[in-house]
């Protein structure tokens, strides 16, 4: 079975100081940092942790000497240092004994061209790239409009200004002219450019005509005629009530007990739907039909048979312990039977026969370390 590991390896470490004063020579593979700089090697089995280069895909080579062709084993891309110079060159291509090192160029390095006074570069040919005096003089004489500062105002319907001298954006705030006098109300009159000319309560002329289908909150009930035929409003009477005729006979059920069925037959005050309970034969009975003294109108309500008498010998609200009910074949669980159940058979039992087996490293497995990622 293989088994993941999740494992955190650390990497042989050191500060850059402690690197070059040891001197350590690397096994081939074998990785070393710098906590420091966070640079690393690699080492070979062979040379010192001074004469290893430092582990990148496009490393800086410290060297006191300029590059040759000859030096062809880099990758492309790789940057090449003169300590003793102090200059930079680029590998730009690797071919064996024929590699290309360019210099990297500083100011340092640049070499002044030409005389470049202000009073040449305004005359240099346009089409090179570069500014026309005439051009030049044009684009100051416009931008002098703008030394004096000049004042935007809004006039008409609105009023309200701002100083614009060309340095950045004037927001103009707008205050519109009041032609109208201040008032309340729901009907206002607008001029062709839709400003308010005047405000007034509206009329009941204002208001046209509405349907109760245009009008929302009225209920179902605003929508109905009055009157006591299907789907109209009943009116209730002055003294707060619905006419009686308008309702329906309510039934009340009685109940009543006798101890006989002379005595049940002789209720002369029960109606239909009332119950009589019987005391001689634990029965109840309902009247379906008029008249009270017929024996055939009374019906009796069935009830479910109950056809358990006791439980295990005992009758009424009963509760069983295992005091009352003999073991058997089958025995209690107790502590002690548990435990030496436990004893005994968990010593017969396989280390793969558990649950957690997944997580039991064995001689046979074979290990992966993960990291974590």
């Amino acid at each position: 079975m293989t088994k993941t590991l999740n494992a955190r390896i650390i990497v042989r470490n050191n500060t850059s100081a402690n690197w070059t004063s040891t001197n350590p020579v690397l096994m081939a593979g074998e990785m070393g940092i710098e906590k420091d700089t966070k640079k690393f090697k690699f080492g070979d089995g062979v040379k010192t942790w001074a004469q290893l280069d430092y582990a990148s895909a496009n490393p800086a080579l410290l060297r006191s000497v300029n590059p040759t062709a000859a030096d062809s084993s880099y990758d492309v891309g790789v940057v090449w240092v003169n300590t003793a110079s102090k200059k930079g060159f680029l590998l730009t291509d690797n071919t064996a004994e024929a590699a290309v090192w360019k210099q990297i160029v500083t100011s340092d390095d640049i070499v002044t061209l030409g005389d470049m006074t202000k009073a040449n570069f305004a005359t240099i040919d346009p089409a090179n790239g570069y500014v026309d005096k005439a051009k030049l003089a044009d684009e100051a004489t416009a931008a002098v409009k703008l030394k004096t500062a000049r004042t935007i105002a809004i006039t008409g319907d609105g009023t309200g200004s701002g100083s614009f001298d060309g340095s950045g954006n004037v927001s103009i705030a707008m205050v519109l002219a009041n032609i109208v006098a201040a008032g309340t109300g729901c009907k206002i009159t607008v001029n062709a450019k839709g400003q308010v000319t005047g405000i007034a309560a509206l009329a009941v002329s204002d208001i046209p005509a509405l349907t109760a289908a245009k009008i929302t909150d009225l209920g179902t009930a605003a929508t109905k005629n009055t009157g006591t035929g299907i789907g109209n409003v009943v009116i209730v009477g002055a003294d707060g009530k619905i006419d009686g005729s308008l309702m329906p006979s309510i039934a009340i059920t009685d109940v009543f007990e006798a101890a006989s069925q002379t005595a049940m037959l002789a209720l002369s005050t029960a109606n239909v739907g009332d119950v009589c309970i019987r005391s001689d034969i634990n029965k109840t009975f309902i009247l379906k039909q008029a008249p009270y003294s017929t024996l055939a109108n009374w019906i009796e309500l069935k009830t479910p048979t109950d056809t358990v008498l006791s439980v295990n010998g005992q009758t009424g609200a009963i509760t069983l312990t295992t005091a009352n009910i003999a073991e058997g074949t089958n025995l209690y669980w107790t502590e002690a039977r548990g435990t030496a159940n436990f004893n005994t058979n968990f010593a017969l039992k396989s280390s793969k026969g558990l649950t957690d087996t997944g997580e039991i490293v064995y001689t046979t497995d074979a290990l992966i370390l993960d990291g974590g990622n």
